[in-house]
């Protein structure tokens, strides 16, 4: 069951959709000072100014626990979370993730409450899950590998559509996507050597048009279900 966390919200906004990127991006290594509610402070060297609309990505590498952790509501666009002793990202209810990575957490890359949404994620090499969401949500376009456990899982009523998954059960069991619970929608994914293709556990769950190839097993689902 999904705990609140306590430590600081960080949100990210994303930039207006016809802002050029700067080539000189990756140069522009900033620090936040502070953190307030839903905003925080960047300090930048005086010669290291981003252009105004760029994005700002956010790093958070090498913590005791989890790399991010958000209450409800919040927006995560273009940050990653490697090497953390938790997880890569812990959030609460009706969070959203756009083109983040999690790599080499020591628990689960994503970790959600309900209704949330991950889009063009990439969740590699994690000693959990790859991505682990509640009630609700949907993971659409993510690439998911080399996790120790599922690569995907879903409690009921979410949506997994379009993703890539391989390699998950890595030195440990899991499968590409692991339905525990009902009424999920599971289509149009690409899943390949794991312990399992697809795991449906529950029933009234819509599975279709999914790819799975050279697992242990291919399919691992409970009658009830519509495929």
């Amino acid at each position: 069951q999904f705990k609140p966390y306590t430590t600081s919200q960080r949100k990210q906004t994303t930039p207006k959709r016809d802002a050029p990127m700067s080539t000189a991006t990756a140069k522009n290594i900033g620090h936040i000072t502070q953190v307030i509610g839903s905003t925080f402070d960047a300090q930048f060297a005086q010669d290291q100014l981003p252009d105004i609309y760029n994005a700002i990505k956010i790093e958070a590498s090498d913590n005791t626990s989890n790399g991010f952790s958000a209450d409800s509501a919040c927006s995560f666009s273009n940050c990653s979370a490697e090497a953390n002793g938790g997880r890569g990202f812990g959030a609460n209810i009706g969070c959203s993730f756009d083109h983040c990575a999690a790599k080499n957490n020591a628990d689960t890359g994503f970790n959600t409450s309900v209704s949330c949404t991950l889009s063009h994620c990439s969740s590699y090499s994690n000693l959990g899950s790859g991505i682990y969401v509640s009630t609700g949500s949907t993971i659409e376009a993510c690439s998911v590998r080399f996790n120790t456990l599922d690569g995907i899982a879903c409690t009921s009523a979410c949506t997994i559509r379009g993703n890539t998954l391989s390699s998950n059960g890595n030195t440990g069991d899991g499968a590409g996507i692991h339905a525990t619970n009902n009424d999920n929608r599971i289509e149009g994914n690409t899943c390949t050597t794991a312990d399992r293709g697809i795991d449906v556990d529950g029933t009234g769950n819509i599975i279709l048009r999914n790819t799975c190839s050279g697992n242990t097993m291919n399919w691992d689902i409970v009658a009830g279900n519509a495929l």
